[in-house]
């Protein structure tokens, strides 16, 4: 198949010329377009001549056309344990094709799918009998899934086995469009357990269903020999616009004999409501005996928000329902059928009524206040919100570090719902006739609900426009243009005027993100490295894995005069700190008093990662983030940094923007991309630091009444 699109990914083919034969002894490229090799073929041939433990990676299918677009069809076949996945800035397509996956009986090894997209197909594995396998779906879009199936569906085997089987589905989306007539929808993401004792993680999927398909978002369900499970559902956004009885989260356990521990935390639900005779459910759980935890969700515009149905014995349905956000809903806030569950420190506002099974009462620190969220699509509280502060820390499970955003839970008292409310975030600055003079453009107050001060520590990073627009090459800085300090400005080191229409991602971290200030001085530059200054912060320090962005801040005590610092900059970890180095090798002597901004990612966060080049040169790098692909209203902000394991400390002095390119076919993602600003390109082994503000995304994320699903899947 070829696709005669505009070039995009201009080097994609002399990397497949690299590793058409086994990158290693368990890696295939896919389709191999230069070799009579196995992977010459189908990729079904390929997936057949695989062994277990192999990785086939998806490549581009055009070397004197290539684009970003793979098209597969048919269904593909996998019995074997392999890892199946896109490479870098490809979209592999199965075009109507579903896959179908089984780990083998008794081999140790796991299935993965990652970054796929199907259109009119499904995903259907299973972790099959006497196996210790982890089925992974993770980063895969389904689009118009086939009538009367799940979108995505992993189930365990008969036979119980130590240790246990994993099914994991994570960062996935599941869409419905709305000009497709379906009949009969299973549930869109599903678990089935089978005799098998196993352990199940939900978490940072999206699902957004219109005219009511769909049973249930995400349902886990089994029959009367549904096994003990530890099963966690987390991070998930649902969009239910329905006129018909159906369910966000569903968990139904029909076996008697069995114990699950259950855990529903940080997602986010919102429905429609519907007629005045729809009782759609936002979470609803029928279960026999489990151990139960619904804490911090957000509820909003349903029939009824949380259902809890003991299917035995009350006495053995246990658990608490906490800190969950619960607001609009037509028939009942909280409906506990027979089941004394705890509740405490709930909002409940604007609901029909509470059913708090026998004896019940609403709990210690029950609220009932409008919540003082952003909009029923994105129900983010806002400043003043009654539920800021409000939730019982004891409620959340152990090592809950983030919210439904993605972003840290604060140290201090949680707040009440899904999303916490937070004073950092990212602003995207548009370079006007009203704020830009020569080489700097002042941040617009009125972008920002509480003044700016000395102490801020913003970061910048430039945005494209449009395709192939440059985002202007100069080294930028930040500086503070009023004697008060509340005025911020961007401005070009080399002092030439900033054109009007530039763009630009600032993030200011306060709360989700550590804040952090350096300052060269004479002690921090190493004798054997005089282009580079160490750093010395608890943030950093002995965090070799730490992800950071770095922008220079010409005066941050706010004097009237400061150091310009007009160098290409990058972060590289030697020994136990983190260093900025001048990556055109100048010395930071003669920087002494320059100072730069740090945002420092939190720890293992969701929303900050690494995007790098392998051995190879290239013009951009794809970027690959659930809140990035098909966003072209995110702000994501990079700084340059020196790639894990590149012992010759690659220099990078390439001046970079950001860019949103657009779908090229129905069935494409939207993509960011860092590009280079000049016609060398970024040499082999660049990489960067990328952070993604999940409130700023989310928000532009979030379905609108005027264009729902504007995603290209319509």
């Amino acid at each position: 198949m070829f696709r005669f699109h505009a070039l995009r990914d201009l080097l994609i083919a002399p990397m497949l010329m690299l590793a058409a034969m086994p990158a290693s002894a368990n890696t295939w490229i896919w389709p191999d377009l230069l070799f009579a090799t196995p992977c010459a073929g189908t990729l079904q041939a390929c997936v057949n001549n695989a062994a277990n433990g192999d990785t086939i990676l998806i490549g581009n299918d055009s070397i004197a056309f290539p684009d970003r677009y793979t098209g597969i069809t048919g269904d593909l076949l996998i019995t074997k344990a392999l890892t199946v996945m896109p490479m870098a800035g490809i979209d592999a397509v199965f075009e109507g094709g579903s896959i179908f996956a089984t780990t083998p009986a008794g081999v140790v090894g796991d299935v993965t799918l990652r970054g796929l997209v199907l259109s009119g197909g499904r995903i259907d594995a299973t972790v099959g009998a006497s196996t210790t396998a982890t089925v992974t779906v993770d980063g895969v879009r389904v689009a118009q899934a086939p009538d009367g199936h799940c979108a995505i569906r992993l189930a365990t085997g008969a036979e119980t086995i130590d240790p246990l089987p994993r099914l994991v589905i994570s960062n996935s989306r599941v869409d419905y469009p709305a000009n497709v007539n379906y009949s009969f929808v299973n549930n869109a993401v599903c678990i089935y357990g089978f005799g098998q004792t196993y352990r199940a993680d939900v978490f940072g999927n999206v699902v957004r269903s219109v005219d009511g398909p769909v049973i249930s978002a995400i349902g886990i369900t089994g029959g009367p020999t549904m096994p003990p499970a530890t099963i966690s559902v987390s991070r998930n956004r649902i969009f239910q616009n329905g006129n018909i009885a159906n369910v966000g989260l569903f968990l139904q356990h029909n076996n008697p004999a069995a114990t699950q521990a259950v855990t529903i935390a940080n997602n986010v639900v919102v429905g429609s409501g519907g007629a005045p005779g729809n009782q759609q459910a936002g979470i609803a759980i029928k279960q026999h005996a489990v151990d139960l935890s619904i804490v911090n969700n957000t509820v909003v515009g349903g029939g009824t928000a949380i259902h809890a149905v003991a299917l035995g014995d009350p006495l053995f349905f246990m658990g608490r329902i906490a800190n969950n956000l619960i607001a609009d809903q037509t028939h009942y806030g909280l409906r506990l059928s027979g089941v004394a569950v705890a509740n405490d420190h709930n909002l409940l506002h604007n609901v029909g009524t509470n059913e708090l099974g026998p004896g019940g009462v609403l709990g210690a620190g029950t609220l009932n206040a409008d919540p003082l969220i952003e909009s029923p699509a994105y129900p983010r509280p806002v400043a003043g919100s009654p539920v800021i502060d409000a939730g019982d820390n004891g409620a959340l499970p152990a090592f809950t570090l983030f919210d439904a955003d993605g972003e840290k839970r604060q140290q201090g008292p949680v707040d009440i719902g899904a999303i916490e409310f937070s004073y950092d975030g990212t602003r995207i600055h548009d370079a006007t006739a009203g704020n830009t003079f020569g080489n700097d453009s002042e941040l617009d107050l009125d972008d920002y609900s509480f003044p700016l001060f000395t102490t801020d520590r913003l970061v910048v990073s430039p945005l494209r426009v449009a395709q192939g627009v440059s985002a202007g090459s100069a080294n930028l800085g930040v500086y503070q243009s009023d004697a008060f300090a509340r005025r911020w400005a961007i401005f070009n080191q080399d002092l030439t005027s900033i054109p009007l229409g530039r763009r630009y991602a600032v993030l200011l971290p306060w709360d989700s993100r550590m804040a952090v200030l350096h300052t060269v001085a004479a002690g921090n530059i190493p004798g054997s490295a005089t282009a580079e200054t160490e750093i010395d912060h608890a943030s950093l320090n002995n965090q070799a894995a730490a992800i950071a962005v770095v922008t220079p801040n010409w005066n941050p005590a706010n004097t009237p005069s400061g150091v310009y610092h007009d160098h290409p900059i990058t972060l590289v970890y030697r020994g136990t700190r983190w260093r900025i180095r001048n990556d055109d090798a100048a010395s930071m002597n003669s920087a002494v008093g320059a100072a730069f901004n740090l945002a420092v990612a939190p720890l293992f966060s969701p929303n900050a990662f690494v995007a790098e080049l392998g051995g190879f040169a290239a013009a951009e790098i794809p970027l690959s983030h659930p809140l990035l692909d098909d966003n072209p209203c995110a702000a994501p902000v990079a700084s340059r940094r020196v790639k894990f394991g590149d012992a010759s400390l690659t220099l990078n002095n390439t001046p970079f923007a950001l860019e949103y390119r657009a779908p090229i076919s129905a069935n494409d993602i939207g993509r960011w991309y860092i590009v280079a600003e000049d016609a060398l390109g970024f040499s082999a082994n660049n990489a960067f630091n990328v952070i993604v503000d999940g409130a700023q995304a989310n928000r532009c994320l979030a379905p609108k009444p005027d264009a729902l699903f504007a995603n290209g899947f319509e």
